[in-house]
């Protein structure tokens, strides 16, 4: 079967109607056959695979999930081995709303795609025959180009003058004043140091007519929320946000006059476990077999939210 193939000078062999093939890998052989790769990325070096891909096939539909495990956002062409007369349609990944109406070309080896991918994001690209061309309602920003794309037509900024309330009973203070939007590792606090568990950050803002015409599309943007959050404005739940970039849409709550945002945040077991340990003849918070994964020189984590904090209105 292996003919004179040896690996080092000669690398296949023709045998029956297939070929063997001796000290090459297959992507060498399927380029020397000429077969194009299934998804190619251009625009970005991609050396570490930060952009990556899973694709399966159904009878109907080519299934691709395209996804971003770097920290920051990548635009990309994407390039995939598909039928050409496909039609091509993005999902989010998080919510499964589909955007229908997509900007592509047919190339040589199938369909071009510019991407724009979060941080971290991912989105299914899906392959049909037919499209309806209309997107889902509720789709509020493109899933093709990214929210970051979006011309902004105003901005309130709200990083300032949160008020914290935690829950005394896990060591913290029952609230806190925050002037600006920092980890809560960093305050000249113990108790919000070591603080695990949930803590509701709330301030009022005011909005004019002018602000609010019609058409506008509000979202409030955090730059950093470590771990999770879920929030309200005047009472109006909006949503739970854990992705980069940490949005919600606010749109349809807000109101002329005088507005309140509520932001309840969550981080891990982590800070209040380490407290423990580093007071070991203080009040113990924590009762868990997780504590012996840490000591108490292990690192605070960083939590709360951080950083900038702004509605962005949208045409």
């Amino acid at each position: 079967m292996w003919g004179k193939a040896d690996g080092h000078t000669i690398f296949s062999n023709n045998y029956g109607l297939g070929k063997v093939y001796w000290g090459k890998s297959v992507k060498e052989v399927l380029e020397e056959m000429n077969v194009a790769p299934d998804f190619q990325v251009k625009g970005i070096a991609n050396e570490h695979d930060e952009i990556d891909y899973i694709h399966r096939r159904t009878e109907s539909e080519d299934i691709y999930f395209v996804s971003n495990s770097s920290r920051s956002e990548q635009r990309i062409t994407s390039i995939f081995r598909v039928d050409k007369n496909r039609v091509p349609e993005l999902w989010d990944a998080e919510t499964g709303l589909i955007q229908r109406d997509v900007h592509y070309s047919k190339e040589e080896d199938g369909i071009s795609i510019e991407l724009t991918m979060d941080p971290f994001g991912s989105r299914f690209v899906i392959f049909r025959d037919h499209s309806g061309g209309k997107n889902d309602e509720g789709l509020t920003y493109d899933l093709q180009y990214g929210f970051s794309n979006q011309t902004c037509e105003n901005v309130i900024d709200l990083s300032g003058n949160w008020k914290v309330e935690f829950d005394a009973e896990m060591g913290a203070p029952a609230s806190y004043q925050f002037d600006k939007l920092t980890s809560w590792t960093d305050v000249d606090d113990k108790g919000v140091n070591y603080y695990s568990g949930s803590a509701s950050y709330s301030r009022d803002f005011s909005l004019s007519k002018e602000t609010l015409s019609k058409g506008k599309e509000a979202f409030v943007v955090f730059e950093d929320i470590q771990e999770m959050a879920r929030v309200s404005v005047n009472g109006n739940d909006c949503g739970i946000v854990w992705t980069p970039p940490y949005k919600a849409n606010i749109t349809q709550y807000l109101k002329e006059g005088s507005n309140n945002i509520t932001v309840q945040v969550i981080n891990n077991w982590n800070n209040r476990i380490v407290g423990d340990l580093k007071n070991p003849d203080e009040k113990e918070y924590t009762k868990t077999n997780a504590k012996q994964k840490f000591t108490a020189e292990s690192p605070l984590l960083v939590s709360g939210l951080i950083g900038k904090a702004e509605i962005l209105f949208f045409e």
